[in-house]
């Protein structure tokens, strides 16, 4: 008959129960290990949808305000000609301009008001990137806060339109700073965008110096 001694079984529980500490506390560090090996590419994924979503914002604000314009943006550029026809200057009615950029400027800061914290849902295999896991998986809870501070300025841009023509492109590039919450992490990062505001198509050679639609 087989008999068991108090110690033997003593000797198991106690090993039994390191073990499980070993177990555990491995656990911990490879929880430790991944987390700083993934922490920089959250961050930097985080901060791409941030700023993603910001910019959607900030652009359907623009768009919504150029609709409600009484006056067409195009209608303040005026171009002036040689008598030859040749193009000789083109320039902008910077009053007006100015007045523009106030009321669209008041426009997206009325409309990030109203989204002053975007919550969001990002797929965590979003978060720990690569294509095949890209939108899947369970979602992590993003919150994205816009800043207050807005700046913007007017911008133009000159690009061919085909056969002695020339696109003139009115632009301007709006300016905030975003604000994320992942998982108790807080980050911060620059956005900037830029909205067309109005666009014509000038026919002939476009001089080298145009006016200054900075706006400022």
């Amino acid at each position: 008959m087989r008999r068991f001694h108090r110690g033997s079984g003593l000797y198991l529980r106690r090993s039994a129960r390191v073990r499980l500490l070993l177990a555990v506390l491995f656990l911990i560090l490879m929880a430790f290990w991944v987390n700083s090996r993934l922490e920089p590419v959250v961050e930097d994924l985080t901060v791409n949808e941030a700023r993603a979503r910001a910019v959607q914002v900030i652009s359907a604000a623009v768009e919504d305000s150029l609709a409600g314009q009484d006056q067409p943006v195009a209608s303040m550029v005026a171009i002036q000609y040689k008598e030859s026809g040749e193009i000789a200057s083109l320039s902008t009615d910077m009053a007006e301009m100015n007045n523009l950029k106030a009321s669209l400027l008041a426009d997206v800061q009325e409309e990030l008001g109203e989204s002053v914290h975007i919550d969001l849902g990002v797929p965590i295999g979003t978060l720990l990137g690569g294509g095949l896991l890209h939108g899947r998986g369970p979602e992590v809870p993003l919150r994205i806060t816009l800043s207050g501070n807005i700046e913007a300025d007017f911008e133009s841009e000159f690009t061919s339109a085909g056969i002695n023509q020339t696109q003139h492109t009115v632009n301007l590039r709006v300016r905030t700073t975003i604000y994320t919450f992942l998982a108790g992490k807080q980050g911060s990062a620059e956005v900037e965008t830029t909205v067309p505001v109005a666009e014509t198509v000038v026919v002939g050679e476009v001089p080298q110096m145009m006016a200054n639609l900075q706006g400022k």
